[in-house]
């Protein structure tokens, strides 16, 4: 476990997970769109590593970028966690714990950063005791920032701006001394443009040049032909396609030796921190809490914790579907024609709705003495609702005409948006609704077998029951299908600790963790749960009169039974399957050292190996070097094998082999006024990939 405390995240610019990933060795944070995805360890799946605060599970991928807000401290542990507390985890665990009322005094605090791109976040907190029993503890931020990655058509549509308020009023009661409790009340609040599609960008249009068709990422030999510069009104070309005119969907002829291809005047994004899209981009996040614990120390010896939570989650996002300025309602500066306005076609958006509404009891039995056995015996529920929705839509079916109404939540049923597949009339709508019902129990204890030798064993046993209605609109089409699935897993933890001297620990653990299967869309097989088998050799130690600490550990982890999802375009739905494996071994470093009173160093390092074992690919990972797709990992609705990537031996993503982090800070005193502290981080990273699998463009 690491522990990233109150003082490291004021000394560091920790408001969220993403700038403390440089505080935790083999901890990344990275967004693909507007998805998160936290890597711990070689893991790859989503929903891998859990995210807490003050012991209460967030499910949704999108909280991980919630800022900290008046946080006492940010424990990180690392591999399967599940037999001391909350829902099972895969690859880990992640609790933000926040700062509870003080019944001593009346406190006040306000922090204010400014930051570039008009970047303001303004954070408060207030402590007041009503009496010796009751105190009240109020919290609250506000924060904006405009877009980080510049959009050239529509400055003001630039993504990964900050548009977020947030309150949390928490009342404690301490009616004696051994009962207290805590309540909360929560509200988030986050608007703005997003992450869009940011890392998505359409470089040009795949072209077999032997026939000058489009090879749609399936057909070899492939080169991409760029989204260069075709005149709307150039008579010899459809202006739809940039192609010659009585050839649709072909290549465009040669120009200056390289070929055109794409709408007209499109070009591609002029990035790496630059996008050139028209459509609106839309994130607006709507978050209402209610959250409790109590602590009762009934007996000598024995505490009983009890924890509750109903989380009422909303999340609509909004993004440019055709990667590009074509359509919309605002005249791209590089398609300037004046007989469409708004572009030559109509503009596609991308829109994905995410709410789940979560309930949540914990009761746990714990010792609570310096008994030979300290143990924890726990039962946990969860129950969810959650609904998801994808839609691919013109925003405007007339180019030039005022874009669409969505109503989040339910499908638009504008007229000017239902006609569907013909032309480039297109609206495609998928919801998913699904419940789940956890209940697990679990188990931990240490049991001191000398002064210096410790063993550890722990056992959960989870039983998941899910449901999920799905339902595909095309053209006219409503075909709801409905699948119910258990899943049930015990999963487990052994080891041992020994104290070689009085500042020196080592310890060796074996866990087990999963992941709950679930139901695929259009009544497809449902996928099967993902395991994980996780070793780790460790050491604590302290040196030098307590100044220097060092904390290293070795591990090797096994994913089993890995999710590969690929796209049927019989059914036009994605599908899950069990199909692959992977390892992880390596080794992290942690150290602080405090020679002085005011002289500080610390350092995060990790070497990591992540890599594919038997792992087949969708054929979205399509070729490398106009290979066939080497391999079968399925079939169609018609029974005919998909073809996709062998990926064995090859390195996961967004897992790079080495990384090294290192702080030096210094206090000055100021005598009276206070204390400066000038410090200096550095962060450097190995090369890793983004993507699974190479693309051929």
């Amino acid at each position: 476990i690491t522990a990233v405390t109150s003082d490291d995240l004021i000394l560091h610019g920790g408001t969220n997970m993403q700038t403390i990933s440089q505080l935790i060795p083999g901890f990344q944070f990275s967004l693909e769109g507007p998805d998160v995805n936290i890597l711990l360890r070689g893991n790859r799946s989503n929903g891998g590593v859990s995210l807490y605060q003050d012991g209460i599970l967030r499910r949704a991928s999108s909280q991980f970028q919630a800022a900290f807000v008046d946080t006492s401290r940010v424990e990180v542990a690392r591999g399967p966690q599940g037999t001391l507390n909350g829902r099972n985890s895969f690859a880990g665990a992640v609790n933000v714990i926040t700062v509870s009322p003080e019944f001593d005094a009346v406190r006040f605090g306000m922090d204010e950063t400014l930051s570039s791109y008009s970047g303001n976040r303004t954070e408060i907190f207030l402590n007041y005791p009503l009496s010796n029993t009751v105190a009240l503890r109020l919290s609250a931020y506000r924060e904006r920032r405009d877009g980080v990655i510049r959009n050239v058509i529509q400055p003001s549509n630039s993504l990964q701006d900050q548009n977020n308020d947030y309150g949390r009023l928490q009342i404690a009661f301490r009616p004696s001394d051994t009962f207290s409790a805590i309540v909360r009340l929560a509200n988030w609040k986050g608007g703005g443009n997003g992450s869009g599609d940011f890392g998505v960008s359409v470089r040009g249009v795949p072209i077999n040049p032997l026939t000058g068709n489009t090879t749609a990422g399936v057909t070899t030999p492939g080169i991409v032909v760029p989204r260069l510069g075709v005149s709307c009104t150039d008579p010899s070309f459809d202006p739809l396609t940039a192609s010659p005119i009585g050839a649709p969907y072909s290549a465009a002829p040669q120009q200056g030796g390289i070929p055109a291809a794409g709408p007209c005047n499109q070009p591609a994004d002029p990035g790496p921190f630059a996008i050139a899209r028209n459509s609106p981009h839309v994130r607006d996040i709507s978050q209402h809490e209610v959250n409790g614990e109590f602590t009762w120390d009934f007996s000598q010896g024995l505490r009983l914790r009890g924890l509750f939570s109903y989380n009422d989650y909303d999340e609509y996002r909004q993004a440019d579907g055709d990667y590009g300025p074509s359509g919309g309602s605002v005249l791209s500066p590089a398609n300037p024609d004046n007989q469409h306005p708004g572009g030559i076609l109509p503009g596609l958006i991308t829109i994905n709705e995410h709410t789940d509404k979560a309930y949540t009891e914990e009761l746990q039995l714990l010792s609570n003495g310096n008994g030979r056995v300290q143990w924890v015996v726990g039962a946990y529920l969860l129950q969810a609702k959650t609904y998801d929705a994808f839609t691919f839509a013109y925003e405007n079916l007339t180019p030039g005409q005022p874009p669409i109404v969505r109503t989040p939540g339910q499908f638009d049923t504008n007229p000017q948006t239902l006609i569907c597949c013909q032309d480039f009339e297109f609206t495609w709508f998928f919801p998913l609704y699904s419940t789940l019902n956890s209940k697990s129990l679990y188990a931990d204890a240490v049991f001191s077998a000398t002064d210096k030798f410790r063993l550890i064993a722990g056992a959960r046993y989870t039983r998941d029951a899910t449901k999920g209605t799905s339902k595909f609109f095309c053209c006219g089409s409503d075909n709801p299908v409905s699948d119910s699935e258990v899943f049930s897993k015990v999963t487990w933890r052994a080891g041992f600790e020994a104290d070689l001297a009085k500042n020196h620990m080592v310890y060796f653990t074996a866990s087990t963790g999963f992941i709950a299967g679930g139901s695929n869309p259009g009544g497809v097989k449902p996928y099967e749960e993902q395991t994980n088998d996780s070793l780790e050799l460790g050491s604590k130690n302290t040196f030098l009169d307590g100044t220097l600490s060092l904390n290293v550990a070795a591990y090797l982890t096994r994913y089993k039974n890995l999710l590969v999802t690929f796209f049927d375009p019989a059914t036009s739905l994605t599908t899950a399957l069990n199909k692959g494996s992977s390892q992880a071994h390596g080794l992290e470093l942690e150290a602080r050292w405090r020679p002085t009173r005011d002289l500080r160093f610390a350092v995060a390092a990790d070497y990591m190996k992540s890599v594919f074992g038997n792992f087949v690919l969708g054929r979205e990972a399509t070729l490398q070097e106009g290979q066939d797709l080497p391999a079968s990992y399925g079939v169609d609705q018609s029974g005919k094998p998909l073809q996709g990537f062998v990926a064995e031996g090859l390195a996961t993503r967004n897992a790079p082999k080495f990384s090294i982090n290192t702080s030096t800070d210094y206090d000055i005193s100021l005598g009276g006024n206070g204390i400066l502290t000038p410090g200096v981080d550095f962060t450097w990273v190995d090369d890793y990939k983004t993507r699974d699998a190479p693309l051929f463009y």
